[in-house]
């Protein structure tokens, strides 16, 4: 049987057969004997072990056309790429970071500013400026004020759920300072992936705590509507607030410093979810 992986999750793979079914799948421990990675996007070859419970394994991975790292994914035809123009402001560094990823792997790209009510006169058209210089479609958008998004939907067309078009980011993080000793006490509710200790180590890293403050303590909360956020966007906010109540930046502890933790916590998770599935399956 042939189908597509359209999720990825702690081992398991959904594939989309073509017709209707979805069916959860393992990796054989072949792959990772051939040090090969199951990919979201994957067109794949698999055995269906239990058709009440529609589960199976994939067997074979097909050619790719492209594959992504960070995003894991394989045959992607169009990358939104999704910055906000203001609070914070963009890191342009990581856009074109982004950008040549894509250009390496021939995916076609559509820049996407958001929050486009927040920005400063004529930045966004900077923006717009440097980037279709360049070769790129740019659009703004803003949830608050509900612009934008349908013309970044029909620039998707089937390419992406309608549902998603106005998922921006799903956590949100509150930071306050404290006059009672607790050190960075951070709590969590429903972020699925990123933990306490990762939100702890960043703003400690970053050097938060100063002891000429007698407020020098930090309460975080860090929540989501509802289950299955990870909380990434949260962990840049938090960067984001401690800036505004220290009024100075925090020097090299940027966005990037947030998604490499991010990116750490996935590559460990994912490894050992690997190690497990190949142990089950072989």
């Amino acid at each position: 049987m042939r189908g597509k992986i359209i999720k990825g999750i702690a081992g398991f793979y959904y594939v989309d057969d073509g017709q209707g079914l979805v069916v959860q799948c393992r990796a054989k421990g072949v792959f990772r004997n051939r040090k090969i990675k199951p990919l979201v996007g994957d067109n794949v070859e698999f055995d269906l072990t239990d058709e009440k419970d529609l589960e199976g394994n994939v067997t074979e991975i097909l050619p790719r056309k492209n594959a992504l790292i960070r995003p894991a994914a394989a045959n992607v035809d169009q990358a939104l790429v999704v910055f906000a123009v203001s609070h914070p402001e963009p890191n342009l560094n990581l856009l074109d970071r982004f950008l040549v990823m894509m250009e390496a792997q021939q995916v076609p790209v559509i820049i996407c500013f958001n929050k486009a009510d927040l920005q400063d006169e004529g930045r966004g058209e900077e923006y717009r400026r440097i980037y279709e210089t360049a070769g790129y479609e740019v659009m703004f958008t803003s949830t608050y004020e509900e612009t934008g998004i349908e013309q970044v939907r029909e620039k998707l067309g089937d390419s992406w759920p309608e549902e998603a078009v106005e998922d921006m980011a799903l956590s949100c993080i509150l930071v306050r300072q404290v006059y009672a000793p607790v050190g960075i006490q951070v709590t969590v509710e429903n972020i699925d992936w990123c933990t306490e200790e990762m939100y702890q180590k960043l703003l400690s890293e970053a050097g938060i705590l100063s002891r000429e403050d007698e407020r020098q303590d930090l309460d975080v909360r860090v929540a989501a509507p509802s289950a299955g956020s990870a909380g990434t966007a949260a962990l840049i906010g938090a960067l984001t607030a401690c800036e505004e109540i220290r009024g100075q930046e925090l020097g090299e502890y940027t966005e990037e410093r947030a998604l490499e933790m991010a990116l750490e916590r996935w590559k460990d998770a994912s490894e050992a979810a690997e190690e497990k599935s190949a142990e089950e399956t072989d």
